[in-house]
């Protein structure tokens, strides 16, 4: 007897639905791209190839030179002769658990893949040609009248379509190309009614490639009036979408094969620059379009999953699997942009830096974007500038995912580095956006060739989104089908989990930390742990079976057996399926962590953002209500109070704290989620990840923003920076190094975007102590009071060579001091105020001498002049460098 102990399966999906269609001009991205092949030694031929799910049927010529339909399975690759008669026979169409296809032109014929059995379904009056089938119903063309015929597997019975060509059934409706008016029409074989998907009055449908249909979304090549060609494709579930454009080429495919669908993706051919080479198209997000090989004639043989099937040069097939990434492979096919179009662009925002400084806020003249400034410096030279992109060479179009749309203008936005964040606002095109996806919307800048989101509140009854930024970039809003409700919560799960990536695996078992020879390891998406500590501290006595080398526990009427290498297990002697195999790592065995602790009755519970797995007795869990009946608490209890890990909510059902609890109070590790406002700002999406004491932060924490981006870790006291620690503005270090009462307090260094500026001692946020500043006009260190040099210090040239060591008074030469030239020979040694040199030695290159008063760096007053032996040459009054005699 075989059962499954527990499965968990998490499953992803990422759908958008782009809709819309402006001036022609249509959303385009490009949001997938070619990762392996999976090679075959299995030949096909160059046409006559049919693909439908994992099922492949092909026409080629026997030995006898007859025409013969064959089979291969793709997943099992077994393949097997389907027929074996004389005459001709059209190209076969597989569709669930059947082929279909005409034979010597006047018999409509249905095979059963599985059983064998065939039956002649139809015989023409006149002449069947391009049946298809979807396993359930049967398409064929009669040429003596033109009309399409629909038959019902099931029922047996035919019914009439209508007049026209490439008919393609699916999902019980039939998409064909109308005869002659050329319309893309859809039967519904329920209901018998036709309704017309669109009219091509700009071309006409090119019916030697298509069109392709899956029961969802139609695609087709179009053969342009104005020349060239384009591929098109629209959603067929409702009456409300119109074509959208995925591809134009100058000529004809020189391809042969038809327009391939599957249920997540379209390929076809086209000639680009007299290349021919292979699309995709994301039929999900419907705005996609990729080149995924530079193609022969005939290599597109068509689709299985998402893997593209291609014939290689040596005939054999191979299958070319298709990732969403949000880079493309370089393609010259000329695609569409995704920018939403408008009438007239914006006219971009310049403002220098002063001015900004002054006015504190900079806003382009249709509102649609502006920067605010908050307690905010600028180091460097430039502007302030803010100018639409309107994706020219579509590289923003490119860098989409599946499910993202854009639903504002794209802008640059650039300025000289900054000490601290801008708020950036901006405004969504309200009419590109229902209602309930305005949670999905998010502001993201373009980074490394994809969309990076860096946040987005919304503004209270306006269509504005704001964040801090402190990096110039493209910035845009979009909107993304994610499954999460707010697109917030998707973008901060993924990133605690990049953030936690690094971080050892821990295990608590009724509240105590199991120790390890060898930290738990995270297999085929299952925790594994050494088998050794695990099972002894559930009680179990422990063997290894070296000759079966098998894995043994037992306790109280319970015992595990768990052979290394299998997937198996057996509980009791029940034999059970497991996630992973037992294996040897470093000489240890390792377990999957769950199966053994749900087999000994304990409840397994997996904090990710902790990257910590709990065990513990399902006795002890339970819950709690607030008065009015609304959820308080989930987890361990004990004698009524909240003892051991769970969640509180707080009355309105959000999350409040997902911990440990002693006694009602949150202690040891845990997570706290903000909500509203808190020290001046919104909180809601921000948590506290690490060590509680009484529900505060304190010891190892790390504090998350709304972005899912870590804005604080280290040591904290009473919730308060306290200790070591980083801290990081919009995902960018600014601080790392000692804190006191949430201020920069003791050694660190602090960045400016992204380069160290300064380094040393820091009093309330401020440079206080002895520190070191790098700045491109020469680095600086030495005594620092309120930020700015005071006392002792050294300037130095950009080569790094000493240019001035003396005193410093808020950053200005003050006192007694000595310049250097670049290759390090003294030049001045002396008095200096201002920056300048007022009293003391000049050394000339030539080796004379100067010592007495000066102004302006230029001897006036008293003085005396050496020549290079050192003799006085002048002692007296000196003018503007000249002698007064």
């Amino acid at each position: 007897m075989r059962i499954h102990l527990k499965r968990l399966v998490a499953i992803c999906v990422l759908i958008g639905f782009i809709t819309y269609y402006e001036e022609g001009n249509s959303a385009q991205a490009t949001l997938m791209y070619s990762t392996k092949d999976t090679a075959t030694t299995y030949k096909a031929p160059d046409r006559f190839v049919n693909i439908s799910g994992s099922d492949m049927v092909w026409k080629a010529q026997d030995n006898s030179g007859t025409d013969q339909l064959y089979y291969r399975n793709l997943v099992t690759w077994e393949a097997k002769q389907l027929t074996d008669t004389s005459g001709v026979k059209s190209v076969p169409v597989v569709g669930g658990d059947y082929v279909t296809y005409v034979h010597r032109q006047k018999d409509l014929v249905l095979l059963n893949l599985r059983n064998g059995e065939s039956l002649i379904i139809a015989t023409a009056a006149g002449t069947y040609e391009s049946p298809t089938t979807d396993g359930h119903y049967v398409t064929v063309l009669n040429k003596r009248d033109s009309f399409i015929y629909v038959y019902d597997i099931a029922s047996k019975t035919n019914k009439k379509v209508g007049q026209g060509t490439n008919a393609v059934v699916a999902e019980g409706e039939i998409l064909y190309v109308q005869f002659p008016s050329q319309d893309l029409q859809l039967y519904d074989i329920g209901t018998e009614e036709n309704r017309k998907l669109t009219k091509p009055i700009d071309g006409y449908i090119d019916t030697f490639y298509g069109p392709a249909f899956n029961g969802k979304t139609a695609v087709w090549m179009q053969k342009m009036k104005s020349g060239g060609y384009e591929v098109r494709l629209q959603q067929t579930d409702t009456d409300a979408t119109l074509p959208q454009l995925l591809a134009r080429s100058d000529a004809a495919p020189k391809g042969l094969a038809p327009i391939a669908i599957g249920d997540h993706i379209a390929a076809w051919h086209q000639t680009v620059n007299d290349t021919d080479e292979i699309a995709v198209a994301d039929l999900a997000f419907n705005e996609a379009h990729i080149t995924v090989d530079k193609a022969s004639v005939n290599s597109l043989v068509g689709i299985y999953n998402n893997q593209v099937v291609l014939r290689g040069d040596d005939g054999n097939i191979f299958l070319r699997e298709v990732n969403v990434s949000g880079q493309s492979v370089a393609s010259t096919a000329p695609i569409a942009s995704a920018v939403p179009y408008v009438e007239e662009w914006p006219e971009p925002v310049n403002q220098s830096k002063l001015f900004f400084s002054k006015d504190r806020a900079i806003t382009s003249q249709d509102k649609s974007i502006m920067l605010k400034m908050k307690e905010w410096l600028f180091q460097g030279d430039g502007d302030v500038n803010m100018e639409p992109n309107p994706d020219r060479d579509l590289q923003l179009t490119k860098a989409l995912l599946p499910g993202q749309k854009m639903v504002s203008l794209p802008w640059n936005v650039s300025m000289p580095d900054a000490k601290d964040a801008l708020i950036l606002s901006m405004s969504y095109i309200a009419s590109r956006v229902p209602k309930e996806q305005i949670n999905k919307l998010g502001i993201y800048r373009l980074e490394g060739g994809s969309w990076e989101y860096v946040g987005g509140l919304l503004e209270q009854e306006t269509n504005q989104i704001y964040t801090p930024i402190i990096k110039p970039g493209t910035y845009i809003i979009l909107s993304y089908s994610v499954s999460n409700p707010y697109v917030r919560d998707y973008w901060i799960n993924k990133r605690i989990t990049q953030m936690t990536d690094n971080d050892p695996i821990r295990v608590f078992l009724d509240g105590e930390e199991i120790q390890f020879h060898e930290a738990p390891i995270l297999q085929e998406g299952s925790t594994t742990v050494e088998f050794r500590p695990i099972f002894e501290k559930l009680g179990l006595k422990v063997n290894w079976d070296d000759a079966t080398k098998t894995v043994t526990g037992q306790k109280e009427g319970k015992s595990l057996r768990l052979p290394l290498g299998k997937k198996e297990a057996e509980f009791n002697d029940l034999k059970m399926d497991i996630p992973v195999a037992p294996f040897l790592y470093k000489d240890y065995t390792f377990v999957p962590l769950r199966f053994v602790g749900e087999a000994t009755g304990r409840k397994v519970m997996w904090d990710a953002n902790l990257k910590t797995v709990y065990l513990f007795d399902l006795a002890t869990e339970g819950r709690l209500y607030y008065n009015g009946g609304a959820l308080m608490y989930e987890g361990q209890l004990k004698d009524g109070h909240m003892n051991g890990k769970g969640k509180l909510y707080r009355e309105d059902g959000t999350l409040w704290y997902d911990a440990e609890f002693k006694n009602d109070e949150v202690v040891g590790l845990g997570t706290i989620y903000f909500q509203g406002f808190s020290r001046g700002r919104d909180r809601t999406g921000e948590m506290s990840i690490g060590q509680f004491v009484g529900g505060i932060p304190e010891g190892n924490v790390r504090y998350v923003d709304d972005s899912g981006y870590v804005f604080y870790e280290g040591k904290v006291i009473k919730g308060l920076y306290s200790g070591q620690g980083k801290y990081y503005v919009a995902n960018q270090l600014i601080y790392e190094g000692e804190f006191k009462d949430n201020m920069y307090d003791g050694r660190g260094k602090y960045y400016i975007n992204g380069k160290l500026f300064y380094e040393g001692d820091f009093a309330a946020n401020t440079p206080n102590g002895y520190g070191k500043e790098y700045n491109k006009a020469g680095n600086r260190e030495g005594e620092f009071k309120q930020g700015v040099m005071n006392g002792k210090g050294i300037w130095y040239y950009p080569s790094g060579a000493k240019l001035y060591e003396g005193e410093f008074v808020n950053n200005i030469w003050e006192g007694q001091g000595n310049i250097y030239s670049v290759n390090g020979k003294l030049e001045k040694e002396g008095q200096f105020k201002g920056n300048y040199f007022v009293k003391g030695t000049y050394y000339y290159t030539d080796g004379t001498k100067y010592v007495g008063e000066l102004v302006h760096d230029v001897p006036n007053g008293q003085g005396i002049l050496y020549d290079k032996n050192g003799n006085i040459e002048f002692q007296g009054q000196f003018k503007e460098n000249v002698p007064v005699k």
